[in-house]
C-alpha cells in the first residue's frame, strides 16, 4: 500500500545539480525535469519512502495514474533530491 504521492517540478538550480550527478529519468534516461515522492509499507512492516527523478512524459503519466494536479512552477512541496547522512 502506498500513500502521499507528490510530484514536484525542479528549479533550474536543482536541474543543474541532477545533470552534474548524471541523473536521468528513472523510466527512459532523458533529462530530469520533475521528481516524484511517495511512501509505502515495506515487506517488514515499517514505512519506507521513495523518490524518483522523471522526465516530463513520465511525470505526466505518474500524475495521471495517481490523480495528481500538474505542478505549478512555484510548487511549495519540499522534496530533497539528494539524501544527506544524518
Amino acid at each position: 500500500m502506498a500513500w502521499g504521492h507528490r510530484l514536484k517540478r525542479l528549479t533550474k538550480k536543482e536541474k543543474d545539480r541532477c545533470r552534474s550527478m548524471e541523473w536521468g529519468c528513472a523510466g527512459c534516461g532523458a533529462d530530469v525535469e520533475y521528481v516524484s515522492n511517495y511512501s509505502y509499507a515495506s515487506a517488514r512492516g515499517h514505512a519506507a519512502h521513495a523518490r524518483r527523478p522523471m522526465c516530463a512524459e513520465h511525470a505526466r503519466q505518474f500524475a495521471m495514474r495517481h490523480c495528481l494536479a500538474w505542478p505549478a512552477h512555484l510548487a511549495k512541496a519540499r522534496i530533497r533530491i539528494d539524501r544527506r547522512a544524518a
